[in-house]
This record gives structure tokens, sequence and C-alpha cells, in this order.
């Protein structure tokens, strides 16, 4: 018998086939039917997720057997993932059979990492220990926030190019590069010299300039350079 909840009562009744005597109906005394976890499955599970956000749609785990919820399992569960990045998930018991998680964040290790979550239960918990679950895989989505000089302009001399070119990413509060992004980036300068071929168009989040130069208006000149 599978049962369609838990728990479920259950009535059982028997009778002839048909044949030379009929015997009556007869029917059992009601019992209940008890649903022991087997495995545990993802309710609810985001598709693309934010880096380095709390996920819009928060996991949701179900300790099931045979797509029933076992209403009876109380163990704590646990979240992990197979990316390179970093999980931040607390342990979370189960309320009949049900583990709602807040604040989960995934921490990509580069952009549109792609995730799974592995659910575990309580190794001496009581209904047993169960099956390590995988989720079905979600995207981390780093989205730029800020300009970055990933290699700082070296070797200048006045009106030559600059023997190391700058190069420039964009990247979120974390430090991720956005491979998105293709925006344009421009150099700029706060001193009173002239800073040329400053303009070129990011790829995949990178803006590797060529050569840059810089005219100098004095002998030895100390000058910054911005991006925006």
């Amino acid at each position: 018998f599978t049962a369609s909840q838990d728990p479920q009562q259950v009535t059982l009744t028997a009778n002839d086939v048909a044949g030379s005597i009929d015997l009556s109906l007869v029917r059992s005394d009601p019992f209940l039917c008890d649903v022991v976890a087997s495995t545990m499955t993802f309710g609810i599970l985001p598709q693309r997720v934010a880096n380095g956000e709390a996920f819009k749609l928060q996991p949701v785990v179900k300790a099931e057997d045979r797509g029933v919820v076992d209403v009876d399992f109380d163990d704590v569960i646990a979240l992990s993932s197979d990316g390179k990045g970093r999980l931040k998930a607390e342990e979370v018991a189960a309320v009949d059979g049900v583990a709602l998680f807040s604040n989960v964040v995934y921490e990509a290790s580069f952009d549109h990492e792609s995730v799974r979550l592995i659910v575990d239960d309580t190794l001496q918990g009581a209904e047993g220990d169960l099956p390590q679950s995988l989720s079905l895989p979600f995207v981390s989505e780093v989205t730029a926030t800020h300009l970055l000089f990933l290699i700082m302009p070296s070797g200048i001399i006045s009106g030559r190019p600059f023997l190391m070119q700058p190069v420039v990413v964009a990247v979120d509060s974390l430090g991720i590069i956005d491979s998105d992004f293709n925006g344009r980036i421009s150099l700029a300068t706060n001193a009173s010299g002239q800073l040329l071929n400053t303009t070129l168009d990011a790829r995949d989040g990178v803006a590797r300039f060529v050569d840059v130069s810089y005219i100098a208006s004095s002998g030895l000149e100390n000058f910054v350079i911005q991006a925006d």
C-alpha cells in the first residue's frame, strides 16, 4: 500500500471470487499507515541568484517517500554546494517534514557560475540518516557596482606609450568581474598635462587599454589616473 498522505487511515476489505457459494464481504478495523522519509527533495529552488545577496526565492526542502511528505520528520538539515564559491546557509530543523531556509547567500568565484545545492540531514536524526540530495543547477549573476584597476600603468615617459598599459575591470561589491559589462570606459587625470588614447569599450567586463600616453607639463610630474 502506498499512502497519499501522512498518516493515512486504511481499511481493508475481503471478498470471495464468484463461485457456487457467495460469501459476504468483510472489512477490517481501520488502521494507520505511516510515511517514513526515504529521500529529501527541493520544493522551492531559485534558477538565478544575485551574487553575494540573499536569494529572492529561498530553498524549501521536503522529507518524502514516494512523493508524500513525512510529517514526523524533524531532523536538522544542512545545505552545502558543489560550486567553487562560498555558500552561506544556517542549519534548519524541519517542521512537519519541511525545512524553510532563510538568508541563504552564494558568493560566486566567477560570473554565471552554475551551482547545485547539496542537502543533508543530521547523522543521528530520529528518522535515520537519509542520503544526500542534489538540487537542479542555478546560476549566480554578477552585476558590476564599480570599476577597478586590475593593472596599474608603469614605465611612464612623457609623450610615449606606457610600458605597462592599464587594465580596468567592472566588478561587484565582492570584486568579481561582471562578464556582461560592455560599457565604454574613459581615463582621466587630475594633472595639468595631457592624457592620450583614453577611451575604450570594455569586453566581457574588461578594458585592456593600448597606446595610452601622457604628455607632461613639467620635468618631473606626479599624476593620478581615474577610470569612469
